[in-house]
């Protein structure tokens, strides 16, 4: 089986990105390029027996606008036939200039929505936890019966009845 090198190659576009005056344009050709997410155009650049270059060169008419070190790093993932982890690098770079920002995003889950004092609240209170800024995304979810559950890469905080129900619930088992 393969090794996934996504984090790698996330690696290496940051530190281009990084290193180069245009890690700006960089961050916003990553947003245009989800198109290239769809299961038959991975395939298509996944497929041998399509030219490499012909594949360069669809790149670079569908997206004339991307700083050259783009077409670059594209090349290279058609050369290596790595096209289909993409969606898994963009990713992953994106969560390296987050670190490097030091941004977390939350996730914040509730069964109607919150006022913005109370996100203002858990930003803060989430932010004094992390050392970082936080930008929150919020969701509804009919299904709780009440309080909120807070979701960041490596924190769970379950605030939800149900939460609580399981955890004595745990406790009772023991």
């Amino acid at each position: 089986m393969k090794k996934n090198n996504s984090k790698k190659y996330a690696k290496a576009l940051f530190q281009i990105a990084s290193e180069s005056a245009e890690a700006n344009k960089i961050g916003e050709s990553l947003g245009m390029i989800e198109p290239l997410y769809d299961k038959e155009i991975t395939d298509f650049f996944s497929n041998p027996f399509v030219d490499e270059g012909m594949k360069s060169i669809l790149i670079k008419d569908t997206f004339p606008v991307m700083p050259e070190i783009m077409y670059g790093f594209f090349s290279m993932l058609i050369k290596k036939n790595e096209m289909k982890i993409l969606p898994e690098i963009i990713e992953k770079y994106r969560k390296l200039v987050m670190d490097f920002q030091n941004i977390v995003e939350a996730k914040v889950v509730s069964i109607e929505k919150i006022d913005e004092a109370s996100l203002s609240e858990i930003r803060k209170i989430l932010g004094k936890l992390t050392s970082k800024n936080i930008v929150l995304e919020e969701s509804i979810d009919k299904s709780l019966i009440g309080g909120i559950i807070i979701e960041t890469d490596n924190l769970v905080i379950d605030g939800t009845i149900k939460g609580k129900f399981e955890a004595v619930r745990q406790e009772l088992i023991k």
